[in-house]
Order: structure tokens, then sequence, then C-alpha cells
């Protein structure tokens, strides 16, 4: 198993045509956009209960996001917006 310090994705497309958009600057502190098509949802699986994947019909999304990270996020009790 890795050691996963911080959470980090690849995104693996069949074509560079289902890059929807990719924004990139040269200044230090700006942000980084990027969408993409990865088609119809064929499976989401944990691999060793650290690595997320979605598989779509054109391209695969990978997540270093152990199982029990997530776990904590979804059952953390949510603040109220009012």
């Amino acid at each position: 198993m890795r050691n996963i310090l911080r959470q980090t994705f690849s995104a693996v497309l069949d074509s560079k045509k289902q890059v929807k958009n990719i924004i990139l600057s040269d200044e230090l502190h700006q942000k980084v956009f990027f969408e993409a098509d990865i088609g119809q949802l064929v499976e989401v699986k944990f691999t060793e209960g650290i690595l997320l994947e979605i598989v779509g019909t054109k391209g695969v999304l990978r997540i270093d996001l152990p199982i029990e990270t997530l776990r904590k996020v979804v059952e953390k009790p949510r603040r109220s917006d009012q």
C-alpha cells in the first residue's frame, strides 16, 4: 500500500477531443481548471482501499482518496446554512 500524504488525481482520456476546457495561468497564485468528458459511467471502485477509480466509456478518473477519509467526510454532520 502507498503512503498518501495528499489527495492527488489523474485522468486518462481516450482522445484529446474529450477535453472540454483547460485553463492554466503563468501567475503564481492563479487557479487551474480542467474539464473533460469521461463518457457514460461504467464502474466505480476502490483499489486497495486507497484509490478511487471512476471508469467511463471515454476515460478513467483516479483519485488517491483512502476510503476511511471518504467515510469521515460523508458521515460528518453538516452545519446548517440558516
